[in-house]
């Protein structure tokens, strides 16, 4: 009897503007992912990386225009499951020119010297029907901090040529990885906290 195997992310991705450590394409027009066994074509229209944050106290959302993954989830062997997100830095859409501009720079996510984030999952636990949580490390500007991710997929148990829609959530302290530096690491002028808001629509193979 075959097994089930599910997608999860990075996100987060992912992470994401603040994800710890570092795969079919995700964006197809994103350079390739590591090789890795994969069960899911991914719909890149169904599919994003975005972040909320503040700046002076007004709430903007801002997305990853472009991001990788090669993802293997078996509930029947959560053991080896294993997912591996990479999101080039210079592709961020925060809602602003200004903000376009000033993100990749040296003082938020140095891009010219740290072009990609990247996420890897080191454990995957099921925590409820269609409810996992992923812990992983996410990697940022030659820092790597660990991260979790809690995910849900609906429909929980798609057959073979079904599609399923992945949702994850999470709260990040972007100082960590020093995206902000001096002197907008105290959150005066922007947030120290992003949320994270993941969605991955995929059928499996």
């Amino acid at each position: 009897m075959l097994s089930l195997r599910y997608l999860s992310l990075l996100l987060g991705g992912i992470l994401l503007v603040s994800c710890g450590q570092s795969a079919e394409t995700l964006v197809q027009s994103s350079p390739p992912a590591a090789e890795q066994e994969t069960n899911w074509m991914v719909n890149p229209d169904g599919s994003f990386i975005r972040f909320t944050a503040q700046q002076q106290g007004k709430e903007f959302e801002g997305e990853f225009t472009e991001f990788n993954a090669s993802i293997l989830f078996d509930p029947d062997n959560l053991a080896d499951s294993e997912v591996t997100v990479t999101i080039p830095l210079q592709g961020i859409d925060a809602g602003d020119k200004e903000r376009n501009d000033t993100l990749p720079s040296k003082a938020w996510f140095s891009a010219k010297e740290f072009p990609v984030a990247t996420f890897r999952s080191d454990q995957i636990a099921e925590v409820g029907q269609g409810s996992y949580v992923a812990n992983g490390s996410l990697s940022i500007k030659g820092m790597t901090h660990d991260i979790e991710l809690p995910f849900t997929l609906s429909p929980a148990t798609p057959a073979i040529g079904e599609t399923t829609v992945m949702t994850g959530m999470t709260s990040l302290d972007r100082t960590q990885w020093k995206i902000g530096e001096d002197p907008w690491n105290t959150g005066e002028w922007v947030s120290k906290g992003i949320k994270l808001n993941i969605q991955i629509t995929a059928t499996r193979k």
